[in-house]
């Protein structure tokens, strides 16, 4: 009889940081970079992740996804761009574009009344490195039989 099969240590393994590479930055780092919330440290060796967080980002991811995939007719998705800067290079994949505006897609679970800080600077930076007068942060939401964003 099978009881429980635990796949928390396989979602933990599958959602750790990224490695980190010397003068290599990702543009959804650099708020925390810029601002304090990482180290530099801790920035480039990582951190643990707890099984809650990485359960939030496996079902960010598939949020994610499933908005992408009702996008996918008028819009180029996640395109990577990377940007030489004197020493350093700054890398980016945009959610979705076309050809007047970029859209940073959030997935949080509760309704976000504006944009965090971070995002907004994300948001920024994407705009400059894809070179694109504009950006909107977007967030999934149900309202009444529509799904809008």
């Amino acid at each position: 009889m099978l009881n429980v099969i635990d796949l928390t240590s396989t979602l933990v393994r599958k959602y750790k940081p990224n490695e980190r590479k010397f003068a290599r930055y990702n543009a959804s780092d650099l708020w925390g970079i810029v601002n304090g919330y990482h180290d530099p440290k801790t920035w480039f060796l990582g951190h643990s992740v707890k099984p809650h967080e990485a359960y939030r980002m496996w079902q960010g991811k598939w949020k994610h996804r499933q908005v992408q995939e009702l996008l996918e007719d008028d819009y180029t998705l996640e395109q990577k761009q990377e940007v030489q800067h004197k020493d350093f290079v700054l890398v980016g994949m945009v959610d979705a574009m076309n050809s007047e505006f970029l859209l940073e897609i959030k997935t949080s679970d509760s309704v976000m009344p504006k944009a965090k800080e971070w995002a907004k600077y994300q948001t920024k930076i994407y705009c400059s490195m894809f070179q694109l007068p504009k950006g909107y942060i977007v967030q999934p939401i149900v309202k009444g039989q529509s799904i809008i964003l």
